[in-house]
């Protein structure tokens, strides 16, 4: 057999088509936004969306207040919620996971004056897949204090006035996730907080909150 015979000749009419085809399938495989990927920046790269809500995901701006909500035992709490891509979900049983160690870290945080109010709540989760390439978590309680370091006067002051004050300021309300992999990324919003009216007996003087 003459293998020469075999070889496909492509008319050189044809040629300013393959051209603009490939041109094409480049443009598609550089421009994020032609592949449906989510996030802060289009880029593909691994990326986070802090939000808040505790049944339902709540897109969150900067400026935005959020509602406080308090515990039986004089606990405070916001809910936060997060978006994210790029990370990987690790293990989805929790078998697999105990032993992996390869769920996502999430740890929120709520920068005030002083420093980081939010109570230590990094722990490994178990994001939602939402089948476009995007991960999500609705509704993280996070414990937070009226102070980021306890004064020593605390017992002394009128809660209602250091809580009228916290409402005036400017917190950074943000989100910070670390994969399996060592991938970090991390998220904030500039928000407001809403106390509630505080009752009379509630839990949050005597316990320093």
């Amino acid at each position: 057999m003459n293998h020469s015979q075999s070889n496909i000749r492509l008319s050189p009419a044809l040629a300013p088509v393959i051209t603009a085809l490939f041109a094409l399938l480049v443009l598609v495989g550089c421009d994020p936004s032609l592949q449906g990927l989510r996030g802060p920046d289009h880029t593909g790269n691994a990326w986070v969306d802090v939000a808040e809500g505790e049944h339902i995901f709540g897109d969150l701006q900067d400026g935005d207040v959020l509602e406080v909500e308090r515990g039986s035992q004089g606990g405070m709490h916001i809910w936060g919620s997060l978006l994210a891509g790029g990370i990987e979900r690790g293990s989805t049983t929790d078998i697999d996971a105990l032993i992996n160690g390869d769920r996502p870290m999430v740890d929120f945080f709520l920068e005030g004056l002083g420093g980081d109010l939010a109570e230590d709540n990094a722990m490994h989760e178990l994001l939602d897949d939402m089948g476009d390439g995007s991960l999500r978590l609705v509704g993280r309680r996070v414990v937070f204090r009226h102070f980021a370091d306890l004064p020593e006067n605390w017992q002394e002051l009128d809660y209602a006035e250091v809580e009228a004050e916290l409402e005036t300021q400017d917190l950074e309300f943000g989100v910070r996730i670390v994969d399996g992999d060592g991938r970090e990324v991390v998220d904030s919003r500039t928000i407001r907080l809403q106390f509630p009216p505080r009752g009379t007996g509630d839990g949050e003087q005597a316990l320093g909150r």
